[in-house]
């Protein structure tokens, strides 16, 4: 009859080598993560603006070409202020009409 026995020295060999492998897919599973999660931020679009403008609408006498004849003004000025925006930024525009009349205003 044939007795196996095993070598304690090679056990402890065998559990190195599993521990290895075993630190080594941890280290896989972590260095993945860690590329897809760099990749997800560094794709993601860059959280837009919020302008915000506050337009006093009045009637004022305004001086062209040596006349001076009431127009309507956006903060005392004709033409009135330049609006910075980028594509994805949200304006929020307050009009407050000081005018004697209703007014619209186009972009």
């Amino acid at each position: 009859m044939l007795q196996l026995t095993t070598n304690p020295t090679s056990i402890n060999v065998l559990s190195i080598f599993n521990s290895m492998a075993a630190n080594q897919t941890i280290f896989v599973k972590l260095l993945v993560f860690l590329v897809y999660g760099f990749l997800w931020c560094s794709c993601q679009p860059a959280e837009a603006a919020i302008k915000k403008y506050q337009f006093d609408i009045q009637v004022a006498n305004v001086s062209r070409l040596c006349h001076a004849k009431p127009m309507v003004t956006v903060n005392g000025r004709f033409p009135g202020p330049t609006i910075y925006a980028r594509e994805g930024d949200r304006v929020q525009i307050n009009v407050t009409n000081h005018a004697q009349y209703n007014m619209s205003i186009h972009w």
